[in-house]
């Protein structure tokens, strides 16, 4: 009996030292595994942004690969988060010098508008008629530039919606055109400005959205005729790429043309060129940022550079339909 009692106390040892032992294993492990954790979970609660509105990175520097994949991942997160946060800061502020462009632009019409209003409700009996009709006039011109501004403004944002639908219509390019220059040619003829349609192939078919293109082109020409001076030219020319298959569509004039430095800024909505002919009209400087966005929805991209014998040249593609 007792030797069978030593026995199993024996045993008894042993399996109290074996639980024991595979306690302080079992504790060993938790502490290498959870420790590193701990530390990095502590590392992600302190993450906050700085003064410079982005978040600092987490010390990957623990133990443990699944420890270090998973830093890592928090890092990618992080820079994702700081790399929108300046996207953010950087739109913020492009709105805010924007709005401060508008507001300066809007401002001028609006007052001249108030302006001649307040005249006649002042001199009222007191005004002959020739003079009422100036001030009628000069009212209604200011009203007209305020509208044209506040449209395109609405324009612009609806653009930036993304809310934006395509209507594809299969037309003849070579109708539109001519179209288009009738529209314009009792402007050009004001100013004596002669336009000119070349046409590589007047059969060309192309499949796209037609009342977009046509404000692309509206907005092209405005522009031509608004920095062309009296007895220029202007062209609109279509011309096959080759290489592509795409149709080359490209408006030409003969007037002030672009400034070498201001060529990156031409289709940036705070643009505003100083070589414009002077037509006595302010213009917001809307139109060439709305008609990049229109290229943009038709597929294409809209470029612009300086013909060799002067004047601006705006050009973009099309596809082809065969």
């Amino acid at each position: 009996n007792v030797r069978s009692n030593d026995q199993v106390q024996l045993i008894g040892t042993i399996a109290l030292a074996s639980i024991l032992f595979l306690l302080a294993c079992l504790l060993v492990t938790i502490r290498i595994f959870v420790r590193p954790l701990k530390q990095l979970a502590i590392q992600v609660e302190s993450v906050k942004p700085n003064e410079q509105s982005k978040l600092p990175l987490v010390n990957d520097d623990t133990s443990g690969k699944e420890v270090k994949a998973l830093s890592t991942a928090f890092n990618q997160l992080i820079n994702k988060v700081n790399k929108q946060i300046s996207q953010l800061s950087t739109v913020d502020s492009e709105r805010r010098e924007l709005l401060a462009h508008l507001s300066h632009d809007l401002r001028t019409p609006l007052s001249s508008l108030q302006g001649f209003l307040e005249t006649i409700q002042l001199k009222k009996c007191n005004v002959s008629e020739e003079e009422f009709n100036t001030y009628i006039e000069r009212s209604l011109k200011s009203a007209q530039s305020l509208k044209g501004f506040v449209d395109q403004i609405f324009e612009l944002a609806h653009l930036e919606s993304g809310q934006v639908n395509l209507a594809q219509e299969k037309f003849p390019i070579a109708e539109l055109l001519y179209d288009t220059v009738d529209k314009f040619s009792f402007e050009a003829a004001k100013k004596e400005i002669n336009i000119q349609v070349s046409l590589e192939d007047e059969s060309l078919l192309v499949s796209t959205d037609i009342a977009k293109l046509e404000r692309v082109l509206t907005n092209l020409m405005e522009n031509a005729i608004r920095h062309t001076g009296p007895f220029g030219e202007i062209t609109i020319q279509t011309q096959l790429d080759k290489s592509t298959g795409n149709l080359i569509l490209s408006v030409n004039d003969n007037g002030t043309g672009i400034d070498q430095e201001e060529l990156p800024y031409l289709f940036d909505p705070r643009y505003r060129g100083n070589n414009a002919v002077d037509d006595g009209k302010r213009h917001i400087g809307l139109g060439l940022t709305i008609t990049k966005k229109l290229v943009s929805l038709l597929g294409s991209e809209i470029k612009a550079g300086n013909n060799p014998g002067g004047g601006a040249k705006f050009f973009f593609s099309l596809p082809v339909l065969t």
